[in-house]
């Protein structure tokens, strides 16, 4: 059984870092989802990335369960980046986005850890200007308890 997990964790790996397995496009949603749970999970962790579940939650929610034709997952931008034109940002990959967050997480979280020491990721999504509304906390919140109850690490 270590072994089974050991080389589906290799797979997994080598996916991510070469990027030569990608899901097929006829599946159902929550398989879809799943792949890519998997595999940001496993990126996140590598990257230390803090609160991940929260961060997938985000990518779930911005890309409308990686599924929406007309946002910015045209463009590999999982979480809605946009630029200083206010025009979504463009990535080469889904997994270049993921490094562009934790860098963008990295240098505004410890400050505001620092400022606010009982904060809640919520919290500081609406503190570093990513979240403007309590509906979008509403759904992201929504969304991490769906990850939550169907998605086993």
């Amino acid at each position: 059984m270590k072994k089974i997990k050991f080389l589906l964790l290799a797979i997994t790996f080598t996916t991510i870092v070469y990027g030569r397995i990608e899901p097929k496009r006829n599946i159902k949603k929550d398989s879809v989802v799943i792949y890519y749970l998997d595999s940001i999970k496993l990126m996140l962790d590598s990257l230390g990335v803090e609160e991940p579940v929260y961060v997938m939650s985000q990518a779930i929610w911005e890309t409308g369960w990686f599924k929406c034709k007309n946002c910015a997952w045209k463009n590999n931008n999982m979480f809605g980046f946009r630029g200083k034109n206010a025009k979504y940002m463009h990535f080469k990959s889904w997994r270049d986005c993921v490094v562009y967050y934790a860098n963008w997480q990295k240098k505004r979280y410890p400050k505001f850890k620092e400022k606010h020491p009982g904060g809640t990721y919520l919290q500081f999504l609406k503190w570093a200007h990513y979240s403007e509304s309590e509906t979008y906390n509403k759904h992201i919140t929504w969304v991490y308890e769906w990850i939550n109850k169907n998605w086993k690490t």
